[in-house]
């Protein structure tokens, strides 16, 4: 009885390495990928990505912002809502590009900051609070870097946004704390050419869609025009297919 317990012990042994073997590189494996993650920025969140300086800050024409060279071959009119996440990833996934060529005198951006998800934080406004903050930053000539800081810290649908001074705050990262700013941002300045911008904005027959009815209506955020045309960016090669 003896002699079969320990054939038993013996012949289990190497199934027992195996899976203590294979537990192991499990352990390995899943530390590795721990150890790569929080070395990507330090605490686990995915490193940032280094924006590319803006030569043209922007010039701020009643509620639009104009970057750029008047000189350059192509105008891309681009409709966007600091609340809106399919915004933010454009601005992500495409803002250097944009910066690059407006830098290289070949592309003006002409920005239509809009308040289209108002409603869409409690309370509600943080729409036009966030773009009426961006005027704000124009008129100081320091729109791209707000621009890019609003996205970057961008909060979520459905929550309360960011107050007055969480924006005040935010802006410092973008060189922005004089008084006038300041004033600027709490007095509302720029509510008007907001609404304005977001009128003219559901107007504007080449970024509507059928509505109920078939009432043409806004189409959402964001919304691309170059050059007077409607650019559809479903490819990965849109923006280079549009400025050949």
């Amino acid at each position: 009885m003896t002699d079969k317990r320990v054939r038993s012990a013996v012949n289990a042994q190497p199934k027992r390495v195996g899976v203590i073997a294979g537990a192991i590189a499990l352990v390995v494996f899943a530390v590795a990928v721990v150890v790569g993650i929080v070395l990507a920025n330090g605490d686990g969140t995915p490193a940032p990505v280094t924006v590319v300086k803006a030569e043209y800050n922007g010039t701020r024409e009643g509620g639009v912002v104009v970057s750029g060279s008047p000189t350059a071959k192509f105008t891309m009119d681009l409709y966007a809502d600091y609340l809106c996440p399919h915004c933010q990833k454009l601005e992500a996934s495409m803002g250097n590009k944009f910066t690059e060529r407006v830098n290289a005198g070949e592309l003006r951006i002409r920005f239509h900051m809009l308040p289209m998800l108002n409603a869409w934080t409690r309370p509600a406004g943080y729409s036009s609070r966030a773009a009426n903050a961006a005027l704000c930053a124009a008129d100081a000539g320091r729109f791209m870097p707000l621009h890019h800081e609003l996205f970057a810290q961008q909060p979520p649908e459905r929550g309360p946004g960011l107050n007055d001074q969480q924006v005040i705050e935010l802006a410092k990262g973008a060189g922005l704390a004089d008084s006038a700013f300041v004033n600027c941002v709490t007095g509302n300045a720029h509510a008007a050419d907001v609404d304005a911008t977001w009128a003219q904005a559901q107007a504007e027959p080449i970024v509507a869609a059928p509505g109920e009815n078939g009432t043409p209506r806004f189409a959402g955020t964001p919304q691309i025009v170059i050059n007077g045309k409607k650019i559809n960016t479903g490819s990965d090669t849109w923006f280079e297919d549009a400025l050949r």
